[in-house]
């Protein structure tokens, strides 16, 4: 069609025939418009767009299989410490802090290795175990503190040692505490004995001990080894507690210092008016060189019904008044004692210092004369409920290279006729387990 049919003439445009309607010219030529290009253009356009949708949904494809493949990865390679839960975490966390084979590892001592304690290692690996150990008050209720040397007790280590107990203190909330003061530890450079003893300035350690001593109601086990002078009057640097409600088991070890001015005989003042009403282990360690202990006057009758062990294991044993200590339910054993100081109540000789333990092992080191301590022992007690009666014995690494075996074992003679004597004491008949030392001549 050429360029001429698309355009109307300017003359008079008959429509009708029999009206004779007719329209009006056109003013103007109208044509209808070339889009041709403009749509192939469009077309273009939008093909290309498709093309790139396609090219960037392939992509988000392959972007997505990426992720869910280096997520996979990630889970595989992470540890599987990192993916257990918070509950789990803490379980395992009050394991480790709880775990008593740490004593030995010196794990637990804030002024020897401050930065071994369990919980202080766990709040620095990452934020989330920061957070759930800060979390568990319990975690930093165990706090064990040793004088070793000079050193420790000097103004760096005394600021250590304040630092470290405020700061246990106040994470441990509420918590029962477990406690273990060593002043001096048994694991000091010179020993316990002879000349060599840890010089102490007892005021260096007074803030800590107020600290400590101002949570008592909150002991739960309370191991403490100091020097007897320690615990003198007029002005003790560990005076004693008439009461600990929550306590359920303490040890007690004091060492006798020749260097102390202080060495008047007194009574063992722990067991005077002392309350304890939980208390179900003691130990009883070395007990000094200046006390005393008699009975019916420093301790009653059985004062702790909750007592099960009571372990009694001085170098001296120093009297059978310290048997009147146990209940029923207790078992007793005296341990590695060489000498007995006090064995009977020498101002009542006739008297039998009654024991209502369940069970008593004695176990001494052998000496020459072991029998006729032994013999004074089983002469002073009675024992009215005894089930289970044991007669051990150990020997000392200086009995050994003193005497040769058949030597000291000669010497060393059973006490037959006390022993016989505390049988008659006894309900013989309810006896079920009896064990006699076959070192026994």
């Amino acid at each position: 069609m050429s360029d001429s049919e698309h355009h109307c003439s300017q003359s008079v445009v008959e429509v009708c025939n029999l009206c004779f309607y007719s329209l009006p010219p056109c003013s103007e030529a109208y044509s209808y418009p070339n889009e041709s290009s403009s749509v192939d253009k469009l077309v273009a356009n939008i093909s290309s767009l498709h093309a790139e949708v396609e090219r960037v949904q392939n992509l988000l494809h392959l972007l997505q299989l990426r992720h869910g493949h280096l997520s996979s990865h990630l889970d595989t390679a992470r540890c599987v410490v990192g993916r257990l839960p918070n509950e789990i975490l803490e379980i395992i966390f009050s394991i480790l802090c709880c775990d008593d084979d740490a004593d030995g590892r010196g794990e637990f001592c804030l002024n020897l290795h401050p930065g071994r304690h369990p919980a202080c290692v766990l709040s620095h690996v990452c934020s989330r175990w920061r957070a759930i150990t800060l979390s568990i008050p319990r975690l930093w209720s165990r706090m064990e503190f040793q004088v070793v040397k000079k050193s420790d007790v000097s103004d760096k280590g005394k600021a250590c040692m304040d630092y470290f107990t405020e700061l246990f203190l106040r994470r441990s909330g509420d918590a029962h505490l477990d406690l273990v003061l060593a002043l001096p530890s048994t694991e000091t450079e010179e020993g316990y004995y002879g000349n060599d003893y840890v010089e102490m300035n007892p005021v260096n350690l007074e803030p800590m001990i107020q600290l400590l001593y101002s949570e008592s109601d909150r002991w739960r086990s309370f191991s403490l080894a100091a020097y007897e002078s320690f615990f003198f009057y007029p002005d003790p640097l560990l005076p004693w507690i008439p009461s600990l409600p929550s306590i359920s088991s303490l040890k007690l070890n004091v060492i006798s210092n020749p260097c102390d001015s202080y060495r008047e005989h007194s009574p063992l003042p722990i067991f005077t008016h002392f309350s304890a009403p939980h208390l179900r282990a003691l130990t009883l360690g070395e007990l000094g060189s200046g006390w005393r202990v008699n009975a019916p006057d420093d301790i009653t009758a059985a004062p702790f019904q909750c007592l099960q062990s009571l372990v009694i294991c001085p170098d001296y044993f120093p009297g059978s008044a310290l048997l009147r200590l146990a209940s029923e339910s207790t078992t007793v054993s005296l341990e590695n004692f060489s000498r007995c100081r006090f064995p009977i109540d020498f101002e009542h000789r006739d008297s039998v210092v009654t024991c209502l333990a369940s069970a008593l092992s004695i176990n001494p080191i052998f000496t020459r004369n072991m029998g006729f301590h032994l013999g004074e022992i089983l002469g002073s007690i009675s024992l009215p409920n005894v089930t289970r009666f044991s007669l051990g014995a150990g020997v000392s690494t200086s009995s050994r290279s003193e005497w040769g075996p058949v030597h000291w074992l000669g010497s060393i003679g059973f006490p037959t006729d006390q022993f016989l004597s505390l049988l008659h004491r006894c309900s013989a008949d309810q006896i079920t387990h009896l064990t006699i030392n076959q070192l026994f001549q």
